[in-house]
């Protein structure tokens, strides 16, 4: 493909970024560069489109890259062929590390195309069609554009605000009469740190849905006698006023005063009329399901402070995206200070047959214990020793799959919830690092357990005082190298059932501390025979980040 021109937009940047595209404009006339002082994304798309003089238009971010190599030159002759507005494509994902994948896993499969769409659509046909099959996304990189199209219609980027893309995408695809949707993978997005996607939700996140909300909503109303009444009710602005609700709950009171006060009357009004009614109401149905009680064996519990919603909520979207459609669920998060924002977070996970309980637990009484935090080689809190007295929090409850908030799940968990422990006090799994770390000779090294997933026999516990027990045991230990596993595993001494690694498969440790090479070794513990890492990771149930 000859005829390329590549606009590289330089928004202030602070590294040699523009040094080597000078040096790459040497050797291709196609690049030109523009010039803009700290604008924002918005800004840098708008002035490459504005110098923009080719047929068609593609914008790709500088930390990500095409997917394959002429898939730009497919893209031309397919719009040039078929007369086309827009292509909607498929795009791949790559993170940059193992911890990204696991708590972003989701975004694996985000882009992916499946659906076959064998014709030319009209946009409103196209945006109800794909929002049927999950394959709906407002990035603009799986989009390849008209560029008479866009001028026609005089559709920019909103300078100024985050999410953007939506108002963009939403804007383009309702005035699109010819488009085309391929299968292949037009890009790679990457997912890394510091980014929009992964930087934690503020002020700027809410005031960028919020405007994305009043713009859909005004373009929408000045269109609504041109308008199908189903693409009103379920694709317009419902989509910019449920992610403003969403956001602005997960702010802190006082950042959640500080929006309030940063708002222009304009959008003051739009907020007064059709947020704030909404926000108070989802946070009384959300109390309202919380109070409501739940019919179900398949209990599972978690600890979470206000610094572990993220990985706790990351956690409980796997078990909600890999259970059976018919299993039920009660997933109790033991909250520690949790703020009101941190709740929300928590409980709009809430599905049909999953249902989330939040116990407000207090930490007190563990106040004894925080002497021993900063000796300890863990990074756990005295919150894990609420681990004790789970038991007697769940007091209706006979057994229990308690689970760190570090772990991801791939399958449903049926089986697991099912296993008969009988007069045992726990079904446990063998601690994969007594492979690579040597333990006191006091402890069971055969039969070392992790206590970071274990099935509790709660009746049992009680009925025997564990947790009495448990709690003098660690006012007597005078190993404290671990917050609360040594106290299980010496309390839990011969009442315990071992299962397989695949319940508890502590995959990142095992690579970077223990060779591939010495697997024999992982096999002789387990009574298993994996050749690799890989074949565990595939058979998992539970796998610790």
């Amino acid at each position: 493909f000859k005829d390329l021109e590549i606009i590289c937009v330089d928004d202030g940047s602070t590294d040699n970024s523009l040094e080597i595209i000078e040096e790459l404009q040497k050797r291709d006339s196609g690049i030109k560069i523009v010039k803009i002082n700290h604008k924002g994304v918005s800004a840098a798309r708008n002035a490459g489109l504005k110098t923009a003089k080719g047929k068609c238009i593609y914008f790709l971010d500088s930390d990500d890259y095409l997917a394959s190599k002429g898939i730009l030159d497919y893209c031309y002759n397919l719009m040039k062929k078929n007369n086309l507005d827009i292509i909607c494509a498929g795009a791949k994902t790559k993170y940059e590390s193992d911890i990204l994948k696991n708590m972003l896993f989701q975004y694996n499969t985000r882009y992916k195309i499946a659906h076959e769409y064998n014709q030319v659509y009209n946009g409103t046909d196209l945006i109800k069609l794909m929002r049927k099959n999950g394959e709906w996304t407002v990035t603009p990189s799986t989009k390849f554009y008209s560029r008479k199209f866009l001028l026609k219609h005089n559709i920019r980027f909103k300078e100024g605000l985050i999410h953007e893309d939506n108002l963009f995408t939403f804007r383009n695809l309702y005035l699109a009469k010819r488009i085309m949707v391929i299968k292949d993978e037009i890009y790679v997005r990457r997912i890394r740190d510091n980014s929009i996607m992964t930087t934690p939700i503020g002020i700027k996140n809410v005031k960028g849905y919020l405007n994305s909300f009043i713009d859909t909503f005004r373009f929408v109303e000045a269109r609504k006698n041109e308008f199908p009444l189903d693409m009103i009710t379920a694709y317009t602005p419902i989509g910019a006023k449920r992610d403003t609700v969403r956001t602005f709950l997960m702010l802190s009171k006082s950042e959640q005063a500080e929006f309030k006060n940063s708002l222009n009357s304009d959008e003051n009004y739009y907020f007064k009329a059709f947020i704030e009614d909404e926000v108070n109401l989802t946070m009384k149905n959300i109390e309202k399901q919380n109070n409501n009680s739940v019919d179900t064996s398949n209990n599972i519990a978690f600890i979470c402070d206000n610094k572990f919603v993220l990985p706790a909520c990351v956690a409980i979207k796997s078990i909600i995206e890999t259970k059976n459609k018919e299993t039920l669920y009660c997933i109790y998060v033991l909250g520690v200070n949790l703020s009101d924002a941190s709740k929300y977070a928590l409980l709009s996970l809430q599905e049909k047959n999953t249902k989330i309980i939040i116990k407000d637990v207090c930490s007190e009484k563990y106040k004894e214990f925080e002497k021993t935090v900063s000796k300890t080689q863990s990074n756990v809190s005295t919150a894990a020793l609420i681990k004790f007295d789970i038991p007697y929090i769940l007091e209706n409850s006979e057994k229990v799959l308690y689970l760190d908030s570090d772990i991801i799940i791939q399958k449903d968990l049926n089986d697991i919830l099912n296993i008969d422990i009988g007069e045992k006090y726990a079904a446990v799994v063998a601690d994969s690092s007594s492979l690579y770390v040597k333990r006191d000779s006091k402890y069971n090294v055969k039969d070392y357990f992790n206590s970071g997933v274990m099935l509790l026999n709660l009746k049992k516990m009680r009925d025997d005082k564990i947790p009495e027990i448990l709690i003098e045991t660690k006012r007597n230990l005078d190993d404290i190298t671990l917050m609360d596993q040594n106290v299980f595993n010496i309390v839990f001494t011969g009442k315990v059932i071992h299962l397989p690694i695949i319940y508890n498969f502590m995959y990142v440790n095992l690579k970077r501390s223990f060779p591939v090479e010495n697997i024999q070794l992982l096999n002789d513990k387990y009574e298993s025979s994996y050749s690799n890492y890989e074949e565990i990771e595939k058979e998992a149930v539970i796998i610790k980040r």
